[in-house]
């Protein structure tokens, strides 16, 4: 029997199996369907969509660089341990208190993670926010 590396290429990748992501492509754009934005998984059957559309062309330009992946906001409760980025790129740990509107904020604007290396493989992508947001107010 041949061998399935579905579950590899996941991990690879820097996702489990069954848990939902979304796409980017090139220019840093989510890659959405007609009723907004399209989440993504692994199974031991291959890559899907939400509507369990095999995706493999997708999966293709993932695997050469093109496209590439943003994992699913992490949705803390309350006291809850995460991660966020600051202005200067620095990674910080604290505690999720629902009724802190920095926390309510960080966790709106994508930056609050469940761990510190989820946060760091968004670090990129939050100082392109971050500084988009500065030159807004310019």
């Amino acid at each position: 029997m041949n061998k399935n590396y579905m579950e590899e290429v996941a991990k690879m990748l820097g996702v489990e199996f069954e848990e939902k992501f979304y796409i980017r492509d090139h220019n840093d754009i989510r890659i959405s369907g007609n009723k907004g934005d399209i989440a993504y998984h692994f199974d031991e059957d291959g890559f899907f969509d939400k509507n369990e559309v095999t995706c493999s062309h997708i999966l293709y330009c993932v695997l050469i660089g093109d496209y590439t992946i943003e994992k699913a906001p992490w949705k803390p409760k309350y006291n809850d341990i995460y991660w966020y980025i600051n202005i200067d790129g620095d990674v910080y740990r604290t505690m999720f208190v629902c009724d802190n509107e920095y926390d309510l904020m960080f966790y709106k604007n994508g930056n609050c993670f469940k761990s510190k290396e989820d946060a760091e493989r968004s670090r990129e992508r939050i100082l392109k926010d971050l500084d988009n947001i500065r030159k807004e107010l310019e």
